[in-house]
């Protein structure tokens, strides 16, 4: 049974804004039995999960409320301190006003600060930003034997890490610390680029890769073929106009991310006459001007999409290929999807650069993404490419793929043992859990 809390009611007696001032305090007696639910806990941000990784068999799920997030931005060292209950939105609202802006942002708005450090997401463009994990400089955690406490790379290493990228299975995020980005505009200069294939898609943006500031890519699947699939990136570059605009992100945090009903209209005839349709929409003008939130937001306004597959669904498969076996890879995924021809209604391409952590889906190399409707062929498919994965040293992001088996996802991430060792020595009663961690910890 799930079980709904509200931790803003736990945790409204602590005084915040001293936390400076203590590293250690004891909440014990926040949990009363009976009122907020029993543990084990799973932590909610804002609800926005692919995979629903707030929920959690016989967990009590908390979530922090606030209606006017606490937002307070320091020019001298180029921090922001936030409610972890804030949400991406509101914060880039706040410090766009200031000309700052924070980096490694996911593509929905409506995330949580909370959350985006728990799954360590990542922007437009992680070559140049990295994940959103790298700016952290600091947090403060809860856990109702631990107690209150600051963490920080310095302070605790150990904790820090199991907690970036650690799923919210160290406690409740209420305030963190954030390095921001000075800006002298927020518009952005976009122009078009239009390939045949995804291997020639990524050898452009790898050579557009340190001229490029933003990148918002595009594949057509359903139009495979043994000559190629179509398809086209955006390059964003910040205007040279030197001027703040003030361009908010419009996002209301109360609306439903699915549509009331869920009609199955993106079956393969339909969808092919959509993507039809997106191909030459965007491949139309192949240069403008547009605010930042308009491109690295690209999902906030159209969550409809989700609700375009029925009751059954998507599934999203995003995996981050090394470099040097880009084109080995490329060839096997072509191979299997023309045998197979599983319906794809998306797929997105990055590049990435930085170094995997423990289980943070993060290092260098292409990340690929794809939604695939959630029938038997496409769940043959992800397993071919289970295999196709570990034989190419790719990881899988497991906050993505809830379908990923234990022993799968231990051969492609080193940190995977190490991961779950340390999360049992900082808690054994495993006081946090979801279902994500329940999953991670079933091979145990």
């Amino acid at each position: 049974m799930i079980r709904k809390a509200r931790a803003k009611k736990i945790f409204q007696s602590l005084d915040l804004s001293s936390q400076e001032r203590c590293d250690y305090w004891p909440i014990h007696n926040r949990f009363p039995e009976g009122i907020y639910g029993e543990p084990p806990f799973s932590v909610m941000g804002a609800g926005r999960s692919i995979t629903g990784a707030f929920f959690g068999k016989g967990t009590s799920v908390l979530q922090l409320q606030e209606d006017t997030p606490h937002i307070t931005l320091d020019r001298e060292t180029h921090c922001v301190r936030v409610s972890g209950s804030s949400t991406v939105a509101q914060v880039y609202n706040f410090l766009i006003r200031k000309g700052y802006t924070l980096t490694g942002l996911p593509s929905y708005p409506g995330v949580t600060i909370g959350g985006c450090i728990a799954g360590n997401v990542h922007g437009q463009n992680h070559y140049r930003e990295g994940c959103f994990g790298r700016n952290v400089v600091s947090f403060s955690l809860a856990h109702p034997n631990r107690g209150l406490r600051i963490v920080s790379r310095k302070s605790e290493q150990e904790l820090f890490d199991l907690t970036v990228g650690g799923f919210g299975l160290t406690g409740v995020i209420t305030e963190a610390t954030i390095k921001v980005v000075p800006i002298t505009t927020d518009l952005l200069e976009v122009s078009l680029r239009r390939f045949s294939s995804i291997a020639e898609g990524y050898n452009m943006m790898m050579l557009d890769r340190d001229e490029t500031d933003y990148f918002h890519s595009w594949a057509d699947l359903t139009s495979l073929s043994p000559q190629g699939e179509r398809g086209f990136f955006f390059r964003g570059v910040f205007s040279k106009n030197r001027e703040i605009v003030g361009i908010k992100v419009k996002h209301d945090r109360r609306r439903w991310s699915h549509l009331p009903w869920k009609p199955n209209i993106f079956s393969g005839p339909v969808l092919k006459l959509v993507n039809e349709y997106y191909f030459r929409s965007n491949t139309r003008c192949i240069r403008k001007t547009v605010g930042i939130p308009e491109f690295i937001f690209p999902s906030n306004s159209r969550l409809w999409y989700f609700s375009m597959f029925g009751k059954t669904g998507l599934i999203e498969h995003q995996v981050l290929v090394p470099h040097d076996a880009v084109n080995s890879y490329l060839y096997e995924l072509k191979r299997i999807l023309l045998k197979k021809s599983p319906f794809i209604s998306l797929c997105h391409l990055k590049l990435f650069r930085g170094t995997t952590n423990l289980l943070n889906f993060d290092g260098s190399g292409l990340c690929l993404a794809m939604h695939l409707r959630a029938d038997q062929c496409s769940f043959e498919v992800l397993n071919w490419l289970d295999r196709i994965n570990i034989e190419h040293g790719c990881i899988t992001n497991i906050i993505k793929d809830s379908r990923v088996e234990p022993e799968i996802l231990r051969r492609q991430y080193s940190g995977y043992d190490k991961f779950l060792t340390g999360i049992i020595n900082y808690d054994q009663e495993l006081t946090f859990q979801n279902i994500i961690s329940q999953r991670l910890f079933a091979g145990t």
